[in-house]
């Protein structure tokens, strides 16, 4: 394998940016042609809602065709930012094999299945990174002032983002002082365009808390790493450990954006790239070192190879299963077709994108109140206060996610024929509609 990824290449680039991209998303589109995930349909919703340019470049890249670049749109940014990667890599110095390993490293991740199959601003975030990046170290005034104007519209997409780019480029800027010369300016102007949104905007501190589990996809993140190239990325920092000095800034990077994906799990796309490689590095270092027991090392190849493979398999069938299903989706357009004005229309909170994406309609931040009260007059005005007229209701609200038992909160008075009518009943999902 050493002697393939050395001999070939160019042979092993093109196979791995053109050919299996293009498999992938092939197979993203067979196993889910729907949108999987809220935050898919907050940024469809958006896209729709869109009369003027907005500030956020993704969703006017969305409102060109909103639904059908929902689906293309992640894959098509991530492949690109493939395609320029080795490039990058090259001008950093890392060698063909460390290039090569690191490209089978970043596509055969759930975090690459994550990045085609959501649709969300992180590969656009990632493109432009990788792009401004690969200008900002030819060294050039004139790419640098390109990498500037594409790096600023980063901030309009999510102030977390633009903290971690500039953490990134002071990185740059100590690691590259030669090839980034002019990466402290660029950090500069981030952080005072970030300071000026801030104040301009008033954008609101979110109350978080912090989750070992943002970190990692096998406790439940969308964003996280897989803990086999997690083990991968250790065995790479203790190769290149003896190189400190030179990586100090890389390691240093890497604890802060580790620490604040604890609290905000999308700042992950920042490691997508260095974990990998570290892995790659990893790998490398088990498949060049001397074992006293060949079939022990041979061995240990196959369980990572294999515990690789059962990573993605099992993310995969995890993005199948993932809201919203089809019948779901039936059920939001009956509500789109139903009738032609924007009426509202309650469910839980994590239904409120896909009703505002699909059918259209408006919804309730703040529905517990509703949901969970037994008087039937208590409701009406409730009911009446926010204008709604219709209910939506699937198989997992009433499994866990909002009641537990049939005659619990706002189930018990849909048995109240006089004021709740059912209009639509279809494999666990129900809609009722106030009279």
């Amino acid at each position: 394998m050493k002697d393939v990824l050395k001999n070939n290449p160019k042979a092993i680039q093109y196979t791995i940016l053109i050919l299996i991209p293009l498999i992938l998303l092939a197979l993203r589109l067979t196993l889910s042609p729907t949108l999987p995930g809220a935050e898919s349909y907050l940024h469809l919703a958006t896209a729709e809602s869109l009369t003027s340019l907005s500030p956020n470049l993704y969703h006017n890249l969305l409102s060109l065709s909103p639904f059908l670049l929902s689906i293309i749109l992640p894959s098509i940014l991530t492949i690109l930012t493939l395609l320029i990667l080795p490039s990058l890599l090259s001008k950093l110095g890392l060698d063909s094999e460390i290039r090569n390993l690191s490209m089978i490293m970043l596509i055969f991740t759930p975090f690459y299945l994550s990045l085609i199959y959501f649709s969300s601003p992180l590969p656009l975030i990632l493109l432009i990174t990788v792009a401004s990046i690969y200008l900002m170290v030819s060294g050039t005034l004139r790419n640098s002032i390109i990498a500037t104007l594409l790096l600023a519209t980063i901030p309009f997409m999510g102030r977390v983002y633009a903290i971690c780019t500039i953490i990134l480029l002071i990185s740059f800027a100590v690691a590259k002082k030669k090839t980034c010369s002019h990466a402290p300016f660029i950090a500069i102007f981030l952080t005072l365009q970030t300071v000026i949104l801030q104040v301009y905007y008033k954008y609101p501190m979110p109350q978080l808390l912090p989750r070992i589990s943002n970190l990692f996809v096998e406790l439940g993140s969308w964003y996280g790493l897989s803990l086999f190239y997690l083990l991968l990325a250790i065995l790479g920092l203790l190769y290149l450990w003896k190189k400190k000095k030179s990586y100090y800034s890389l390691f240093i990077f890497l604890i802060i954006i580790a620490t604040i994906t604890l609290w905000i799990p999308e700042a992950s796309i920042y490691l997508y790239i260095p974990i990998h490689i570290l892995a790659a590095f990893g790998l490398l270092s088990v498949m060049t070192s001397t074992w006293e027991l060949p079939r022990l090392k041979k061995l240990s190849l196959y369980l990572i190879i294999i515990g690789i493979i059962i990573a993605n398999v099992t993310f995969l069938s995890t993005i199948a299963k993932t809201s919203p299903h089809p019948e779901q989706i039936e059920a939001l357009e009956w509500l789109l077709d139903d009738e032609p004005h924007f009426y509202t229309v309650l469910s839980h909170p994590s239904r409120n994108y896909w009703i505002q994406a699909i059918a259209q309609k408006k919804t309730i931040t703040n529905p517990e109140e509703l949901l969970h009260t037994r008087n039937l007059e208590k409701a009406i005005q409730l009911i009446s206060q926010s204008e709604i007229e219709y209910i939506f209701i699937d198989e997992e609200m009433k499994n866990g996610l909002v009641w537990n038992q049939p005659d619990e909160g706002l189930l018990f008075l849909l048995r109240n024929d006089e004021t709740f009518k059912n209009v639509y009943s279809d494999q666990g999902v129900e809609i009722w509609q106030v009279k």
